[in-house]
């Protein structure tokens, strides 16, 4: 708008207005942002200029100063550089007027040319017509300084702003790094699920069928979408490490605190069994006899230890986050009353009444209460993005990614609300976020299944009235989890 306008201000013919790009840390360019032209558009100036004084523009923003020249153009030094000749033939160039875009620090901002002032607006130059291209004023200067002066000062404010969203997006990504630093397994959950989430928003926006047509995502809502899903998982870091990357049901130390329990017992077996041995070789002193009876304390000892090979590999078995039947679940209750005497003949348990319990968990790795504690990341989550202080455009972000747990039947967490409680773009996030923990890489507690189990399982969720049934149609028809390379 600013170059159409200044250019009707003073009666100029043609405009352009170039832009500071920062090519690297030392080298920055001119890149023509726009020009407008009163009568024919042109193809007259370079896209991309040096910033030194082998062109017009170049010249105006290397020494930061506004200039005027009124002479054939055509025939001036830095004529080649700053116009494309082919364009410019039967073109006249006869005055301009330069103004440098600067900051309030003299930052380079751009620069604002003007070419061919005239008498007449409706004029239309050509080679019969160049006495009518009359110069520009000293008055046409300070208007236009003032114009640009403006223009400088909302540039400045635009580039802050672009600044701060840079910085701002640059923060939520490291957050998300620092969330997955503590679960490696999870590393890119939260950039997939985005990504998938607002592809889904996009596609919802494009349909135009009756279940969808009254549903419409703009940029700024897609963009409140994107970093409620990367900040979805936030509250993971106010989890327990043990408990967030819990692979089994004991843990590793147990695991190892019972192996040498059963140690501890085999041995007492083994000393005891010795025992019995020289008892009875001081006891019986005939040699048929005495072999029968070891053989018969050799089978026992077998069997003991048999047994306790048994109850470790039970341990072990169970102790992997599979499904549990009935039988099993008997069978490791049984260990409850598992008793075993010292070497030092002291008795004790060689399973404590938590550990089996937590063995006994029928589905998963955690126990209940270590479900809450991971179900409590979503409450945290949203303490935390409560605490920042959203623009408008982003003020729904901490209420969208606090119901990304939610059913539509009530069944989800935290809140346990129903469908018309649940903003819509949850309902999104939840249909992806469910896909992508089903299909993504190995974690800990459970093996990634296939896409199209995985589909089975969106539909099943649907069917149930957990997932929303027109979202996950519009996922698994639209194909949208091949947004994601990596499944």
């Amino acid at each position: 708008m600013v170059v159409k306008r200044s250019r009707q201000i003073v009666v100029g013919d043609c405009s352009c207005l170039y832009l500071v790009k920062k090519m690297s840390d030392v080298e920055s360019k001119l890149e023509l942002f726009a020009s407008n032209f009163e009568h024919e558009t042109m193809d007259l100036f370079p896209k991309e200029l040096e910033i030194n004084e082998h062109s017009f523009a170049g010249t105006a923003i290397s020494y930061q100063q506004s200039y005027r020249m009124d002479q054939n153009l055509h025939h001036h030094p830095l004529y080649p550089a700053s116009i494309l000749e082919k364009a410019a033939q039967n073109y006249p160039l006869q005055s301009l007027i330069c103004l440098p875009l600067l900051g309030s620090r003299s930052t380079l901002l751009g620069v604002l040319l003007i070419w061919n002032k005239k008498e007449n607006r409706k004029t239309q130059l050509n080679s019969d017509t160049v006495e009518l291209i009359l110069p520009f004023s000293e008055e046409d200067e300070r208007l236009l300084l003032s114009i640009v002066g403006q223009t400088s000062i909302g540039l400045e404010n635009a580039k802050l702003y672009e600044s701060i969203s840079k910085l701002f997006d640059g923060f939520i990504r490291a957050s998300v790094m620092a969330i997955e630093a503590r679960d490696p397994s999870t590393f890119g959950h939260s950039e997939r699920v985005a990504k998938l989430t607002v592809a889904l928003a996009k596609e919802v926006h494009a349909q135009e069928d009756h279940v969808f047509h009254n549903i419409h995502f703009t940029d700024r809502d897609l963009r409140e979408l994107e970093y409620a899903a990367l900040l979805h998982d936030f509250g993971k870091i106010g989890v327990r490490e043990s408990v967030l990357t819990k692979a089994k049901k004991l843990h590793d130390f147990e695991i190892e605190s019972i192996k040498d329990r059963l140690d501890l017992w085999r041995q007492s077996v083994i000393i005891e069994h010795q025992k019995q041995k020289i008892d009875l070789y001081k006891m019986d002193k005939g040699k048929q006899k005495i072999d029968e009876k070891m053989a018969k304390i050799d089978q026992k000892l077998s069997h003991e230890l048999k047994k306790i090979d048994h109850i470790f590999e039970l341990i072990v078995l169970n102790n992997e986050p599979s499904v549990l039947s009935e039988g099993e679940l008997i069978e490791i209750e049984s260990l409850l009353d598992l008793n075993f005497l010292r070497p030092s003949g002291q008795q004790d348990k060689i399973l404590q009444t938590e550990q089996v319990r937590r063995l006994s968990i029928p589905r998963g790795s955690l126990s209940e209460s270590e479900r809450k504690e991971i179900e409590l990341h979503v409450n945290i989550t949203y303490q935390f993005l409560n605490q920042i202080p959203w623009t408008a455009d982003l003020a729904n972000v901490p209420s969208i990614a606090y119901a990304h747990h939610e059913k539509l039947d009530g069944s989800g967490y935290p809140r346990g609300v129903r469908d018309d409680q649940i903003p819509y773009p949850a309902k999104l996030m939840t249909v992806t976020d469910v896909f992508d923990a089903l299909v993504a890489r190995d974690r800990p507690y459970k093996k990634a299944i296939s896409i199209s189990d995985a589909v089975k399982i969106l539909h099943h969720e649907a069917d149930e009235n957990k997932l929303d049934k027109n979202l996950v149609n519009l996922f698994v028809d639209q194909k949208l989890y091949r947004q994601v390379t990596q499944y």
